[in-house]
Protein backbone atom coordinates (compact mmCIF):
# COMPACT_ATOMS: atom_id res chain seq x y z
CA UNK A 1 0.00 0.00 0.00
CA UNK A 2 1.71 3.56 -1.47
CA UNK A 3 2.11 5.86 1.56
CA UNK A 4 0.73 9.30 1.30
CA UNK A 5 3.64 12.18 -0.03
CA UNK A 6 1.82 14.59 2.80
CA UNK A 7 2.09 11.69 5.85
CA UNK A 8 5.88 11.23 4.38
CA UNK A 9 6.27 15.03 4.39
CA UNK A 10 5.11 15.33 7.62
CA UNK A 11 7.28 12.78 9.11
CA UNK A 12 10.14 14.27 7.34
CA UNK A 13 9.37 17.57 9.03
CA UNK A 14 12.29 17.29 11.63
CA UNK A 15 14.70 16.93 8.47
CA UNK A 16 16.76 19.93 7.47
CA UNK A 17 15.24 19.96 3.50
CA UNK A 18 18.30 18.68 1.87
CA UNK A 19 18.52 16.44 4.35
CA UNK A 20 15.11 14.59 3.52
CA UNK A 21 16.32 11.83 1.32
CA UNK A 22 12.97 9.36 1.14
CA UNK A 23 11.12 10.16 -1.81
CA UNK A 24 8.10 7.81 -2.08
CA UNK A 25 7.31 4.70 0.62
CA UNK A 26 5.18 1.28 0.64
CA UNK A 27 3.78 -0.42 3.27
CA UNK A 28 3.27 -4.29 3.83
CA UNK A 29 3.44 -4.54 7.13
CA UNK A 30 6.21 -5.81 8.48
CA UNK A 31 7.78 -4.79 5.29
CA UNK A 32 8.20 -0.90 4.42
CA UNK A 33 9.95 0.17 0.81
CA UNK A 34 11.20 3.49 -0.36
CA UNK A 35 12.90 4.92 -2.51
CA UNK A 36 15.67 8.24 -2.20
CA UNK A 37 17.79 10.20 -3.53
CA UNK A 38 21.01 10.77 -1.75
CA UNK A 39 22.14 13.84 -3.69
CA UNK A 40 25.33 15.71 -2.44
CA UNK A 41 26.95 15.39 0.66
CA UNK A 42 27.17 17.93 3.21
CA UNK A 43 29.91 16.98 5.75
CA UNK A 44 33.06 16.65 2.98
CA UNK A 45 34.59 19.57 1.34
CA UNK A 46 34.47 18.05 -1.77
CA UNK A 47 31.12 15.30 -3.06
CA UNK A 48 31.54 12.17 -2.88
CA UNK A 49 30.57 9.58 -5.67
CA UNK A 50 29.38 7.21 -3.50
CA UNK A 51 26.87 6.85 -0.89
CA UNK A 52 28.50 5.74 2.70
CA UNK A 53 27.26 4.81 6.13
CA UNK A 54 26.32 8.38 6.99
CA UNK A 55 23.43 8.46 4.07
CA UNK A 56 22.55 4.91 4.21
CA UNK A 57 21.66 5.95 8.18
CA UNK A 58 19.54 8.39 7.13
CA UNK A 59 18.07 6.47 4.67
CA UNK A 60 17.13 3.58 7.29
CA UNK A 61 16.42 6.34 10.02
CA UNK A 62 13.55 7.73 7.39
CA UNK A 63 12.33 4.63 6.25
CA UNK A 64 11.68 3.10 9.71
CA UNK A 65 10.26 6.60 10.98
CA UNK A 66 7.88 6.53 8.25
CA UNK A 67 7.05 2.73 8.28
CA UNK A 68 6.40 3.15 11.92
CA UNK A 69 4.10 6.06 11.73
CA UNK A 70 2.23 4.44 8.93
CA UNK A 71 1.39 1.46 11.37
CA UNK A 72 0.69 3.09 14.09
CA UNK A 73 -1.41 4.99 11.69
CA UNK A 74 -3.30 2.55 10.35
CA UNK A 75 -3.52 0.40 13.42
CA UNK A 76 -1.83 -2.53 11.15
CA UNK A 77 0.25 -4.24 14.79
CA UNK A 78 -1.85 -4.56 18.18
CA UNK A 79 1.22 -4.30 20.09
CA UNK A 80 1.82 -0.16 18.95
CA UNK A 81 -1.93 0.17 20.31
CA UNK A 82 -1.73 3.36 22.26
CA UNK A 83 1.58 5.00 21.32
CA UNK A 84 1.47 8.48 19.77
CA UNK A 85 4.27 8.68 17.24
CA UNK A 86 4.83 12.33 17.56
CA UNK A 87 5.89 11.40 20.94
CA UNK A 88 8.39 8.94 20.15
CA UNK A 89 9.69 10.59 17.66
CA UNK A 90 10.85 13.41 19.60
CA UNK A 91 12.49 11.36 22.25
CA UNK A 92 10.92 7.99 22.30
CA UNK A 93 12.45 5.88 19.30
CA UNK A 94 16.10 5.17 18.85
CA UNK A 95 18.03 2.94 16.51
CA UNK A 96 20.53 1.28 19.18
CA UNK A 97 22.20 -0.91 16.88
CA UNK A 98 22.60 -1.20 12.90
CA UNK A 99 24.95 -3.40 11.13
CA UNK A 100 25.56 -2.25 7.51
CA UNK A 101 27.66 -4.06 4.90
CA UNK A 102 28.62 -2.78 1.10
CA UNK A 103 28.88 -4.76 -1.29
CA UNK A 104 29.25 -2.08 -4.37
CA UNK A 105 29.11 1.32 -4.69
CA UNK A 106 25.90 3.01 -4.22
CA UNK A 107 25.44 6.71 -6.21
CA UNK A 108 24.58 9.37 -4.91
CA UNK A 109 23.23 11.12 -7.92
CA UNK A 110 19.70 8.67 -8.29
CA UNK A 111 17.33 7.35 -6.94
CA UNK A 112 18.08 4.10 -4.91
CA UNK A 113 15.77 2.11 -3.40
CA UNK A 114 15.82 0.13 -0.23
CA UNK A 115 14.18 -2.12 2.12
CA UNK A 116 13.12 -2.96 5.48
CA UNK A 117 11.85 -6.15 7.60
CA UNK A 118 10.99 -6.07 10.52
CA UNK A 119 11.61 -9.72 11.79
CA UNK A 120 11.18 -9.96 15.68
CA UNK A 121 9.43 -7.87 18.47
CA UNK A 122 10.33 -8.17 22.16
CA UNK A 123 7.81 -6.48 24.56
CA UNK A 124 9.45 -5.37 28.08
CA UNK A 125 6.41 -3.12 29.46
CA UNK A 126 7.41 0.34 28.77
CA UNK A 127 10.10 -0.87 25.95
CA UNK A 128 9.56 -2.23 22.83
CA UNK A 129 12.77 -3.95 21.26
CA UNK A 130 12.31 -4.43 17.44
CA UNK A 131 15.03 -6.15 14.95
CA UNK A 132 14.93 -5.64 11.38
CA UNK A 133 16.53 -6.47 8.18
CA UNK A 134 17.20 -3.93 5.73
CA UNK A 135 18.93 -3.65 1.78
CA UNK A 136 19.59 -0.83 -0.50
CA UNK A 137 19.64 -1.25 -4.24
CA UNK A 138 19.73 -5.17 -4.64
CA UNK A 139 21.85 -5.87 -1.62
CA UNK A 140 24.88 -3.22 -2.78
CA UNK A 141 24.24 -2.38 0.97
CA UNK A 142 22.59 -5.10 3.32
CA UNK A 143 22.17 -5.63 7.28
CA UNK A 144 19.62 -5.78 10.43
CA UNK A 145 19.12 -3.23 13.29
CA UNK A 146 17.50 -2.96 16.23
CA UNK A 147 14.96 -0.54 17.23
CA UNK A 148 13.72 0.99 20.59
CA UNK A 149 10.51 2.22 21.20
CA UNK A 150 9.88 3.70 24.76
CA UNK A 151 6.35 3.41 25.23
CA UNK A 152 5.87 6.40 27.97
CA UNK A 153 7.54 8.83 26.02
CA UNK A 154 5.30 12.21 26.23
CA UNK A 155 3.62 10.40 29.29
CA UNK A 156 2.20 7.33 27.24
CA UNK A 157 2.45 3.97 29.33
CA UNK A 158 0.74 1.05 28.47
Amino acid sequence: MKINEENIVKVLEIYKPEQRLLRTADIQYPAITGTFLIGKTYYVNKPLKHATDIEIQLCLNQLAYVGLSEAIRQRLDPILDGLNFQDLQEEGMYIIESRKRFRRPIYPNKIISGKLKLKEKRDFNNLLLCEADFSFEDKSCFGSLELAIVRNAGGIVK
